[in-house]
C-alpha cells in the first residue's frame, strides 16, 4: 500500500485513506507516503481507543491531513463531530454527504443495487437510515444542507464559520481557489440560495441558474 501511496502522490493524485483496519503506527506511514485526505472521517475505519487512537486519530492528530466529515448525525453521531471540531484545525474540514441514489426519498423499501448480497433491497428509516435487510448503512439519505443545519442549529457553528466546510476548504484541496470557493470579486459566481430550514432555493453555476424551486412546484 505504502507503494501504491508513493507512486500516486508523485504523478500528481492525491490519496485518502477510507474504510481501513489500519492502526495508529499503520496509517502514520501511510501519511509520511502522501496520503493527505480522510475520507468519511470515522467511517468503517478504527477509531479512537485509549492504546491505540487508530486511523481516526491519526488523521485528527496530522497537520498533513485534511478530513471529510458526514454531517448527517447518522454516520456519526453529533459529539464525534464535535470531537472533530475541537481537535482538528477548521481549515482542515470538509464536509461531504455520502448520498447515493436513495437521497431525499420517503420511508420504505426500495429495489437495491447488489442482488447477491445484503444490499438487494434498500430500507430507508424514519430516522433517514439507508439500510441494507441486515442492517449494513448503505449511504445518506440526508443532503449537505441537511449537515449544515445540524451544525449551525444543534452544535452552535456560526455559519460563516461552517461554510469553510462545504465551499473554501473542498475547493482549496481539489481545485483551484482563485476561481471558486467564495462570493467575491472575479471568481465565478457558483452559489446556493437556501431557505431558513437549509432547503435550496435556487442555484447558480458561473452566474447562470441552473435550479429554481418556482419551476419545479
Amino acid at each position: 500500500g505504502l507503494e501504491a501511496i508513493k507512486f500516486f502522490v508523485d504523478n500528481g493524485i492525491k490519496v485518502g485513506m477510507y474504510h481501513t483496519n489500519a492502526n495508529y503506527k499503520e496509517a502514520c506511514a501511510g501519511i509520511e507516503a502522501g496520503a493527505s485526505v480522510a475520507t468519511h472521517l470515522g467511517n468503517v475505519m478504527t477509531g479512537l481507543h485509549h492504546r491505540d487512537v487508530g486511523t481516526l486519530g491519526a488523521c485528527l492528530l496530522s497537520d498533513d491531513v485534511d478530513c471529510e466529515m458526514i454531517c448527517d448525525g447518522l454516520h456519526i453521531s453529533l459529539e464525534m463531530i464535535q470531537i472533530y471540531l475541537r481537535a482538528k484545525d477548521h481549515d482542515k474540514l470538509m464536509m461531504v454527504s455520502d448520498n447515493v441514489i436513495y437521497a431525499n426519498l420517503p420511508v420504505g423499501r426500495y429495489q437495491g443495487f447488489d442482488a447477491k448480497s445484503d444490499r438487494a433491497f434498500i430500507n430507508i428509516t424514519e430516522d433517514g437510515f439507508v439500510l441494507s435487510d441486515t442492517g449494513r448503512l448503505s449511504g445518506s439519505s440526508k443532503s449537505v444542507l441537511y449537515g449544515i443545519g445540524n451544525l449551525v442549529e444543534k452544535l452552535g457553528v456560526p455559519m460563516e464559520e461552517c461554510c469553510k466546510f462545504f465551499c473554501y476548504n473542498p475547493i482549496r484541496k481539489y481545485s483551484d481557489p482563485t476561481r471558486k470557493g467564495a462570493l467575491n470579486i472575479g471568481k465565478d459566481a457558483d452559489l446556493v440560495v437556501i431557505s431558513d430550514d437549509y432547503k435550496a432555493i435556487a442555484t447558480y453555476s458561473e452566474g447562470r441558474i441552473v435550479y429554481d424551486i418556482n419551476t419545479y412546484e
